[in-house]
């Protein structure tokens, strides 16, 4: 399978993290948002009522911010229409895990303006599917 955009090369050596470790991290954070919920929350919220929805908003931005980095590396690195497509099959499985998070923060664990500014990087490898 490609592994485009961190796999190894320029990406990798540059420090960038790649999709599969992109999905790792949105794994984890399932685990450690669910502790939050369960543990954290409940008694600080008390003191601050708005605090879960702070927390989901700060894990949210900074996974974003990584996310720009990380497709930015990944699209660039798919230099072939196989490349391409196999980029395209590794953002579906990146997909998933992060809508596994989607229901922290009753779904403002992803603010449009960021998310979108993420996903734009991905718009040039659509004419894979569209060709």
């Amino acid at each position: 399978a490609w592994r485009g955009g961190g796999g190894g090369g320029a990406a990798a050596s540059a420090g960038v993290i790649n999709v599969a470790q992109m999905m790792n991290i949105a794994n984890g954070m399932h685990t450690l948002l669910q502790l939050e919920e369960e543990r954290f929350i409940p008694v600080f919220a008390n003191y601050k009522p708005d605090i879960g929805e702070a927390a989901v908003s700060e894990w949210g931005r900074l996974y974003l911010e990584q996310l720009s980095v990380t497709l930015r590396a990944h699209v660039r690195a798919a230099a072939t229409p196989d490349e391409q497509a196999g980029a395209l099959e590794v953002f579906t499985d990146l997909w998933k895990s992060m809508s596994l998070l989607h229901r922290f923060g009753e779904g403002k664990m992803w603010p449009a303006l960021p998310l979108r500014a993420a996903l734009e990087h991905v718009v040039p490898l659509l004419h894979v599917w569209l060709d």
